[in-house]
């Protein structure tokens, strides 16, 4: 009797998720990169956020949303990637995840992909808003016809307030703090295609007090990051874009 070992079940290199996915991913804060951290094949060498796959550096994952590359997907960076993801998951649709075998439509792509996609157009209105001790988010969504609709989200960051009340062992000035805005457009071309468009402005700043080998004194620190990205599939002539 001859008997065949059975078929070894093909390994698939991409993950998908959903915002609430992320949000349900224990210790990953509500990061997108803390989340993908948990997948197989991924290491987190310290506290950051950065992505290390199957050993090779944070520099080498290719960040995109909608097929624009992001060539700084982190806040608060450091050597090893940054503190959080740029990127809110509550401004995006979903995300692919990439270990290996992806196309080259990619590019200069080597250790993984993050393929990111940015929520449509929106066809009702919504509103939100949101204050805590630590800081305050709105976020404003409308069609303006039935082809344009476009998205806003504000966000303030005022970690003084917080410090009053739970108190803290260290000592700042600034305290920690910063703003955020990001906004988006999607507009139906009908036969010409659609266009979509996402911008994202974050600022930010902290001033701490350090002690280290011969200095000691106040590190004051802040950073900026931009992002504009347009994105437009349709056809015109004899060209097709996507």
């Amino acid at each position: 009797r001859v008997t065949a070992r059975p078929p070894r079940v093909p390994v698939d290199p991409v993950f998908t998720r959903q915002p609430i996915d992320i949000y349900r991913t224990p210790g990953a804060q509500g990061d997108l990169f803390r989340a993908l951290q948990t997948l197989p094949g991924v290491v987190a060498p310290d506290e950051a956020a950065g992505l290390f796959v199957r050993g090779g550096d944070v520099s080498e994952v290719l960040v995109s949303l909608d097929d624009a590359v992001i060539a700084h997907p982190y806040r608060y960076e450091t050597p090893t990637g940054g503190f959080r993801g740029a990127v809110d998951p509550l401004l995006i649709t979903g995300l692919a995840f990439s270990t290996g075998g992806f196309s080259a439509r990619y590019g200069n792509a080597l250790s993984a992909v993050v393929d990111l996609r940015g929520l449509d157009r929106p066809e009702l209105p919504e509103v939100g808003a949101t204050v805590g001790l630590a800081g305050a988010a709105a976020s404003l969504a409308t069609p303006l016809d039935e082809r344009v609709g476009v998205r806003a989200a504000p966000n303030r960051t005022f970690t003084g307030l917080l410090f009053a009340v739970n108190g803290t062992p260290r000592r700042f000035d600034p305290a920690p703090e910063g703003w955020d805005a990001s906004f988006g457009l999607g507009w139906d071309l009908n036969s010409v295609g659609r266009f979509k468009t996402f911008a994202l402005v974050q600022r930010d700043s902290v001033g701490t007090e350090v002690e280290r080998d011969a200095f000691a004194g106040w590190l004051r620190s802040s950073s900026d990051h931009s992002l504009v990205a347009a994105r437009w599939d349709g056809s015109a002539g004899a060209w097709t874009t996507g």
